[in-house]
């Protein structure tokens, strides 16, 4: 069960689109399918930078393909889980950082 009181955190669900521009180039562009609330479950960084982090929230179709914006951070999407029949999902998303 996903308490609303913890959801409190805004991430935003962006899908890779491509649309034919003026020139009739094909220009690939993300947008926006959803925003949810949502809890930090888990995060750690490894050695190497990378930063992973899971999030759970409501349910809404999202596929591995989608990336993941938090605190205005482009995050991959790695795994998406179901949680109980469409009543939420957990995210894990990835994110490489600068390396020293």
């Amino acid at each position: 069960m996903i308490r609303a009181g913890k959801l409190d955190r805004l991430v935003i669900i962006e899908r890779a689109t491509v649309a034919i521009d003026g020139y009739g180039r094909e220009a690939s562009t993300w947008t926006t399918i959803a925003t949810l609330r949502a809890e930090i479950v888990d995060g750690a960084t490894a050695d190497d930078g990378e930063s992973r982090t899971t999030f759970r929230t409501r349910f809404a179709s999202i596929v591995p393909t989608d990336r993941l914006i938090y605190a205005g951070e482009a995050r991959n999407i790695v795994e998406v889980r179901e949680l109980g029949r469409r009543r939420g999902l957990e995210i894990t998303t990835t994110t490489k950082g600068p390396t020293p």
